[in-house]
């Protein structure tokens, strides 16, 4: 009776009408926790050498102090990027060849200006004057504008061919000596590179070590020793028809070795002392060239006691120039 009192509700109360609509079930449930993500693991770093630039409205520049200088993407199609520092890309696919500069051989620069001198004394007649004692005895100035003759002086000139179209030499002590004329010189100079002054009449020909003769002036010159051996493959380059020697005595004369007298460079005794080892080159230089190179060739000194003159052929320095002007003449 107790709970029957109890459900029955007190006068003056007003009690709501339940609503129509089905209540839900009260279902008591349990709630799941969240999946736990795995952990990935945490890759190195990788470095890039060139990273791309990203654009954004708070890029922070100084992100990274020690990053390398980052590349702008500008969104065309990577161009190629040699690692041989000679080739330079132009274009997409249309590489160009740029020489090194570091592979280039200092003297290579003269290699245009030797490349002009090539076959220039074809049809006409060079004289290579050298220092022997002999030329004091020669008429060397019967020679001088003819216009099928061409003149070379060998170290200290003579003046009575002077200025000669060609002076060569090979030691830096002739032009210590000489600096004045080579500062007044217009002709062409021939030089190895012992010689540090420069001039724009001027081809620097590389010395070949060693023994032999050289046909390709742009290798280089066997010097041998002698300026006079050196420009002998100068003459044969420049294509000259004849070549004629003369002060290549290689002995004492009335005890004089140059037709100046002494060389301060070196002493008699040792200047003769040389000229047998220098025979063995000229010697030499017979066995390599043909027969037609050889007879260009004439020595014009009956002092030289030397047999290679003789293999050359030899000429009386005293009658020679009789000869060579009948030669030049007959040339058309």
């Amino acid at each position: 009776m107790a709970n029957f009192y109890r459900s029955v509700p007190k006068p003056g109360r007003i009690i709501k009408a339940q609503s129509s609509k089905p209540l839900k079930p009260y279902i008591r449930t349990q709630k799941l926790a969240k999946p736990i993500k795995p952990v990935q693991p945490i890759r190195p770093q990788r470095i890039i050498s060139k990273p791309k630039t990203v654009i954004g409205q708070n890029q922070n520049q100084n992100q990274n102090q020690h990053a390398l200088k980052p590349r702008t993407v500008i969104g065309l199609k990577k161009q190629p990027v040699s690692r041989d520092k000679r080739v330079q890309t132009v274009g997409q696919n249309r590489p160009q060849q740029v020489q090194s500069t570091k592979s280039l051989h200092p003297l290579d620069q003269y290699n245009a200006s030797i490349n002009r001198t090539r076959n220039i004394g074809s049809g006409k007649i060079l004289i290579i004057v050298a220092n022997g004692p002999s030329i004091n005895e020669v008429d060397l100035h019967l020679l001088v504008g003819h216009p099928k003759i061409d003149i070379m002086c060998i170290n200290k000139p003579d003046m009575r061919v002077w200025p000669s179209k060609y002076w060569a030499f090979c030691d830096q002590s002739q032009y210590n000596r000489n600096t004045e004329l080579f500062d007044s010189y217009s002709g062409l100079l021939v030089n190895s590179p012992a010689v540090k002054a420069r001039k724009g009449n001027q081809i620097i020909i590389r010395s070949i070590s060693g023994t032999g003769f050289s046909k390709d002036l742009t290798r280089g010159f066997y010097i041998a020793r002698s300026t006079v051996y050196a420009n002998m493959q100068t003459a044969l380059w420049m294509g000259y028809d004849n070549i004629f020697i003369f002060g290549i005595d290689m002995c004492l004369v009335d005890g004089k070795a140059h037709f100046y007298g002494q060389n301060p460079d070196v002493k008699t005794d040792e200047r003769v002392r040389r000229f047998s080892k220098e025979a063995e080159n000229y010697a030499k230089a017979y066995s390599i060239l043909s027969q037609e190179e050889r007879s260009k060739f004439r020595i014009c000194s009956s002092y030289n006691p030397w047999s290679f003159a003789d293999m050359f052929g030899r000429l009386d320095h005293k009658t020679a120039i009789l000869e060579i002007l009948k030669l030049a003449n007959t040339k058309g």
